[in-house]
């Protein structure tokens, strides 16, 4: 018996898209102002617990609604950096694969001067994906701006981090992407962890451009995902015009095929049964 191509290309393609879930989606087109936890989640899970502090939706110099990073420095009573995280449940996922995907529209950055090998002197963005509320980071990327005191010239680094209990996990070395202090060219970041293998990869793409994976890593064989999080350090308004502009962010999971996979197979198996049956009835 001949298993036709075209009914496995048709029951696989929709099983495919079956087992994807975008578990979250904002693309910030939103009415200007509105804080995080306002903005349209058109996936299918919660949204943001709170709201980064002074940053809000805005419509961008290119048309598109986006949400303006914009908290200023300085840290809460207790310590913590001031109104500086995000949290949004996802469910919980420990097998297959999920993403973290985030658009840039454009960055600015200003303010004081770091040492340049002091990556973690200055700002920067964290997009996490966590097996719970905290700490429990499973991995994450982070955009990050270093501003060379000495001559004034500034780089833009991404990397990423993964954190572990019995110090399994591993990271991805800091790699420039970008020379200067303020991009309008649209950026695209992803950060791709696989439960099943236990690692973890981070790329980007400036407008067009083919996703350049900047390195993988491991992360601890015990941890999965719950949440999302979106997290800023230093100050992000040392001037007017300091922001980043985030166009929009997809977390996206997709379990391991196991049983709906063969059920899919079995089905394909049964409809080419029933179809060889009507075509031997069609010749007799």
């Amino acid at each position: 018996m001949k298993i036709f191509p075209a009914v496995l290309y048709v029951l696989a393609t929709a099983a495919s898209a079956a087992e994807a879930a975008t578990i979250g989606y904002w693309d910030f087109e939103d009415v200007p102002g509105s804080e995080l936890p306002s903005t349209l989640n058109q996936g299918n899970t919660d949204n943001w617990d709170r709201n980064i502090l002074n940053s809000y939706t805005a419509t961008a110099a290119s048309g598109k609604g986006v949400y303006r990073l914009r908290r200023p420095g300085g840290v809460a009573p207790d310590g913590s950096p001031l109104g500086s995280t995000s949290f949004v449940y996802v469910g919980f996922h420990n097998s297959g694969t999920a993403s973290y995907r985030a658009a840039i529209d454009s960055f600015s950055f200003a303010g004081h001067g770091g040492s340049a090998t002091g990556f973690r002197g200055e700002e920067r963005v964290r997009f996490e994906l966590l097996d719970d509320a905290f700490p429990s980071t499973s991995a994450r990327m982070i955009l990050q701006r270093i501003r060379d005191p000495a001559d004034g010239t500034s780089q833009v680094f991404l990397s990423g981090e993964a954190l572990s209990v019995g110090g399994t996990a591993t990271d991805i070395a800091p790699v420039s992407i970008f020379s200067g202090d303020t991009s309008v060219v649209p950026l695209s970041l992803s950060l791709d962890v696989d439960f099943d293998t236990d690692s973890y990869s981070v790329s980007y793409a400036f407008a067009d451009a083919p996703m350049t994976i900047i390195g993988s890593g491991s992360i601890d064989m015990d941890r999965g995902l719950r949440y999302g999080r979106l997290t800023t350090f230093r100050k992000l308004d040392s001037t007017p015009t300091e922001r980043i502009d985030i166009d929009s962010i997809q977390i996206i999971a997709v379990p391991e095929c196991k049983t709906s996979c063969a059920s899919v197979l079995a089905l394909c198996i049964v409809l080419a049964f029933h179809r060889h049956a009507e075509r031997q009835k069609s010749t007799r």
